[in-house]
């Protein structure tokens, strides 16, 4: 569950802001609060403070805990310019200008399991996490991926992946799932499960809907057909809006550049909307073609930020 805040017109330049913005970006809201309580930066109080009040909105309006909490997204944007005169030797007077900032954070709970809550192996797992989705996409280039969650035990790490096509997963009898299993637990050196999830609506994926269209794009297929064709069907399968953005030499021209296409509403400023997004690269043989699909759909009210979302359907588990 996401929780934001936001302060505006601190009288600091952005430039300056984000020096101190980028050194808690990603950590966790306890380290990030220790490292801001030591930088020397005229902004660290004004971002500490700020993640004071997420952390107090997360803990009186959402019933979380800070502790559990991490910096999924910070960013600095240019607010209103103030200008004065100053006056000058001589009689001369000049003009003086002030800057002025919005810097936003979202702070987001860890996943359970996962390696953010635990410090002292973060880079180990880290790795070893790396090692895992690696393997994944290259025995499973074309199941259909959506996205892979880890969570891990004692001596068991928990590996759920999402895909439209659990057919090609599972395999034969289970003959694939079993075979990765194998692979998985070779890898890293402890029991692997593995859970297999279904994405019913694969046309409402901004990952899945990504990888379509770089694989139409390598396999020489219009770049305009594709993106049209894919923002179609999501608009059928019930998307708010759809952008897509393709970037490279398209066509095998000689000077790259990017084409969009959009249809709907996509508010990329809007910090309730519920946006899914994913980038990719198309390898041809004039060069890497980028992918980028962004799919709205809709906002997220306070009052439905603690609904449960509707459960993918489970088809397989391996142990």
């Amino acid at each position: 569950m996401e929780v934001t805040a936001q302060v505006r017109e601190i009288r600091v330049s952005p430039r300056k802001a984000r020096l101190v913005i980028d050194a808690v970006r990603g950590k966790p809201l306890t380290e990030a609060m220790a490292i801001l309580r030591f930088l020397p930066q005229k902004s660290a109080p004004v971002v500490l403070k700020l993640l004071k009040s997420a952390a107090a909105n997360a803990e009186h309006n959402y019933d979380l805990d800070p502790s559990q909490m991490y910096i999924k997204r910070i960013y600095a944007d240019d607010g209103p310019r103030y200008k004065r005169w100053q006056a000058r030797a001589r009689g001369r007077v000049g003009r003086k200008w002030h800057r002025t900032t919005h810097i936003t954070v979202v702070l987001d709970e860890m996943q359970k399991g996962g390696f953010a809550e635990k410090d002292r192996h973060y880079r180990d797992q880290l790795h070893e996490d790396l090692e895992i989705r690696n393997l994944i996409n290259q025995e499973l280039a074309r199941g259909g991926i959506s996205r892979i969650e880890i969570q891990r035990a004692v001596n068991r790490v928990d590996v759920t992946i999402h895909t439209s096509k659990p057919g090609v997963v599972i395999g034969k009898q289970g003959a694939n799932v079993e075979r990765l299993r194998q692979l998985l637990e070779a890898k890293v050196g402890k029991k692997v499960h593995l859970n297999i999830q279904e994405v019913r609506k694969p046309e409402l994926d901004a990952q899945l809907v990504a990888e379509s269209i770089a694989e139409q794009i390598t396999r020489r297929v219009s770049y305009r057909r594709a993106m049209k064709h894919a923002a179609a069907q999501a608009m059928r399968a019930g998307a708010k809006g759809v952008k897509i953005k393709v970037k490279g030499r398209l066509g095998g021209a000689e000077m790259k550049r990017a084409v969009t296409e959009m249809v709907g509403r996509v508010p990329l400023q809007t910090l309730r909307a519920n946006i899914d997004y994913a980038q990719v690269h198309a390898p041809t043989t004039y060069g890497q073609i980028g992918v980028k699909v962004w799919i709205y759909h809709g906002d997220v009210l306070p009052e439905k930020r603690g609904a449960v979302p509707e459960a993918a359907e489970a088809v397989a588990v391996a142990d």
